[in-house]
């Protein structure tokens, strides 16, 4: 999947991470998009503790049908 990486102050990357697994009830969701917030920006810009390799960002959308359960 792919995936916003925190690298280092000013640079992210997009990149592919792997595919979380399934737990028992839970379900995974095929996410349209994402956006970040003033404290992730913060972050990008090098004001906060953000950690190399840290993904980012939140407040997904979703459309379809895409997801898998697993009960």
């Amino acid at each position: 999947m792919k995936a916003l990486v925190w690298e280092a102050p000013r640079r992210m990357m997009l990149g592919e991470q792997a595919e979380p697994e399934v737990g028992l009830d839970e379900v995974l969701l095929r996410v349209a998009y994402a956006g970040i917030c003033g404290s992730e920006l913060n972050g990008y810009l090098g004001h906060n503790a953000l950690r190399k390799q840290t993904a980012v960002g939140h407040g997904p959308r979703v459309r379809g049908r895409d997801c898998r359960t697993r009960r």
